[in-house]
C-alpha cells in the first residue's frame, strides 16, 4: 500500500492537485506534452527556421485570402496557378 504522507508531499513539491486518486494522462496532455518534447528536441536552428516560417504564413494567410476574394479578374488569375481550368 502506497504511502499517503509521501505522496501528498511530493505533490506539494510538484505543485499539483493531490485529491489521493492518481489520474491518467488524457489525449489532449499527452499529445501537447509529446509536441513540447519534439520542440525542445529540435536544433536551435530548426527552431529558428519554424518560428520565421509561422510567422511568414500568419503575415501571408490574409494576403493571400484578401487577393484571391478581391476581385473575379484577380482571383481567376491567382487560382489558374494553383488550379488547371478544364478545355
Amino acid at each position: 500500500m502506497p504511502d499517503i504522507k509521501n505522496e501528498v508531499r511530493a505533490a506539494v513539491i510538484d505543485k499539483r492537485p493531490f485529491c489521493g486518486v492518481k489520474m491518467k494522462d488524457t489525449g489532449k496532455h499527452a499529445e501537447s506534452a509529446e509536441l513540447l518534447e519534439r520542440i525542445s528536441a529540435m536544433s536551435r536552428g530548426r527552431k529558428i527556421v519554424l518560428v520565421v516560417f509561422l510567422i511568414w504564413a500568419v503575415q501571408a494567410i490574409p494576403k493571400w485570402t484578401a487577393a484571391i476574394m478581391a476581385d473575379g479578374e484577380t482571383s481567376a488569375a491567382i487560382m489558374t496557378l494553383f488550379i488547371t481550368p478544364r478545355a
